[in-house]
């Protein structure tokens, strides 16, 4: 049962760690598209019309794509300092999780130092 617990809460660090990481190169990637919809949106608007149908909209701001890049490039950086904040307080986690590995290995150890003495 404890090493069940042990394997489940390994197993939500290495989540939690994904997903950190996940947010900070989606980040990243939408600021990079956000830019270029700044700098120059005609790229999309070709995209457009090279694939034949709409591959990028911009949802409301179709006539103004300079302000869908900006909410875009507001919206990523929030989205990586969100992963960076989590690999940030990952370590706490870890911690937290070592102690408790630690917590059930010296309680498994008493168990069978305490077998041991008694035979």
């Amino acid at each position: 049962m404890i090493a069940g617990l042990l394997a489940a809460l390994l197993g939500l660090l290495i989540t939690y760690f994904a997903t950190a990481v996940v947010f900070v190169i989606s980040g990243f990637l939408c600021a990079l598209i956000g830019l270029i919809a700044i700098i120059s949106p005609d790229i999309f608007l070709e995209i457009n019309r090279w694939a034949g149908e709409t591959v990028f909209q911009f949802g409301p701001f179709q006539n103004h794509p300079q302000i869908a890049g900006m909410l875009t490039l507001i919206i990523a950086m929030m989205l990586a300092a969100l992963g960076l904040l989590m690999l940030w307080s990952g370590k706490h986690i870890w911690r937290g999780l070592r102690f408790w590995l630690n917590l059930m290995l010296e309680k498994i150890r008493k168990i069978f130092s305490r077998g041991r003495k008694n035979t």
